[in-house]
C-alpha cells in the first residue's frame, strides 16, 4: 500500500500507531517505513503512539481539542482555554488546558502545548459536554460554569468577595455582564461539589 492509499483509507487527521501499522502491514519492515514518513514530514508524531498527517497531506484543520483528549486520557478541555473559547476572558490562549484525574502534566508538541491539571474523581464528571466533529471523533469539554469553577479552584488565596471581584474583573478582565449570563443554579451545584465557598457567586450576582 502506498502512502497516498493510506491517506485515502484514514478518514480523519489524527491516528494511532495501531492504525498506522495496520495500513502499512504489507511492508516487510513497517517501522522503517514509519521512520521515513516521519523524516520527510508526511506524518508528524505528537507523542508516542499518536500521529497526524503532515501539512502537505492534511485535508482539514487538525482539532487540538480532540488531540488534547487523546494525548492524556481521561481528560476534558477546561480552564483558560475553555474560558477563552466561551469568550469569558479576552486573551487568546495558546496552550490547550485540560483537567485530568491522573498526575498533572504538560506536553510540548509540534502543534501546540497541552497542559493537564488534576482534579478528584468525585468532581471530574460534573458539567461536561461532548462535541462531535464529523470523520474525526468527539471531545469532552467543560461547560462554562464548570470551566470557571475549575479555574477559580486553583486561586486558593482568594478569601473574600472584594478580592474575588478584583481577581475576576481587574486581573482576568472578565465582564460581569457575561458572567451573569451563566446558569447560577448550576454554578452553585458545581461549587458545592468542589466544597468551595460562595464568594464567587456573590462577586458575580451581587
Amino acid at each position: 500500500m502506498s502512502f497516498e492509499e493510506l491517506r485515502v483509507n484514514v478518514q480523519g487527521e489524527i491516528f494511532d500507531y495501531q492504525m498506522l501499522t495496520h495500513h502499512l502491514r504489507e511492508y516487510k519492515k513497517p517501522r522503517d517505513k514509519i521512520s521515513l514518513l516521519l523524516k520527510n514530514e508526511s506524518i508528524i508524531r505528537i507523542r508516542k503512539g499518536i500521529y497526524v498527517f503532515g501539512s502537505h497531506y492534511q485535508k482539514k484543520m487538525i482539532s487540538l481539542e480532540i488531540l488534547a483528549n487523546c494525548i492524556y486520557s481521561p481528560s476534558y478541555i477546561s480552564l483558560e482555554y475553555a474560558l477563552s473559547r466561551y469568550g469569558l476572558i479576552p486573551e487568546r490562549v495558546p496552550t490547550v488546558t485540560s483537567i485530568c484525574i491522573n498526575r498533572s502534566k504538560t506536553f510540548q508538541t509540534p502543534l501546540a502545548a497541552f497542559s493537564y491539571s488534576t482534579r478528584s474523581l468525585s468532581v471530574y464528571p460534573i458539567g461536561l459536554i461532548s462535541t462531535e466533529i464529523p470523520q474525526e471523533g468527539s471531545y469532552l469539554m467543560a461547560i462554562p460554569e464548570k470551566a470557571l469553577a475549575d479555574f477559580i479552584f486553583q486561586a486558593k488565596a482568594i478569601s473574600n468577595v472584594s478580592e474575588m471581584k478584583d481577581y475576576l474583573y481587574e486581573n482576568l478582565r472578565m465582564e460581569q455582564s457575561d458572567l451573569k449570563k451563566l446558569n447560577k443554579k448550576l454554578l452553585v451545584e458545581i461549587l458545592k461539589a468542589y466544597q468551595m465557598t460562595n464568594i464567587l457567586i456573590a462577586a458575580i450576582y451581587d
